[in-house]
């Protein structure tokens, strides 16, 4: 069973969007040096809960780019998962893309919803 493990929030402006949730939900937001995307912890190790990303918004808001969070979803094998999503009727909107040893790719389900798949 895929489970949410992660969310993305699609921003124009990072810095922005880091003071804002910053100050509006006390979340920690810290930038990854390699690339141009920024962690977000929403609490600690003791409470129940995921962690995010900020990333720059993908297209134009309302014209095919993000404009909502973005849940990614983990699965045991990539492939096998991008088979069934097709299947179902939904559609793969990247490739996989690798980070380190871990791949992902994003996803659009048969209503249009964002979404990505995550293998650890």
């Amino acid at each position: 069973m895929g489970r949410v493990i992660h969310f993305e929030i699609a921003v124009d402006d990072a810095k922005r969007a880091k003071k804002f949730y910053e100050q509006a939900l006390d979340w920690k937001i810290e930038k990854v040096s390699s690339q141009d995307y920024w962690v977000i912890y929403t609490g600690n190790k003791e409470k129940t809960g995921i962690n995010g990303g900020l990333m720059p918004r993908r297209g134009h808001r309302g014209v095919g780019g993000h404009n909502a969070f973005v849940c990614s979803i983990d699965v045991d094998d990539i492939n096998k998962a991008r088979q069934k999503i097709e299947k179902a009727g939904g559609k793969l909107t990247t490739d996989v893309i690798a980070m380190g040893d871990k791949k992902y790719c994003y996803c659009k389900d048969t209503e249009g919803n964002s979404f990505s798949i995550f293998e650890a």
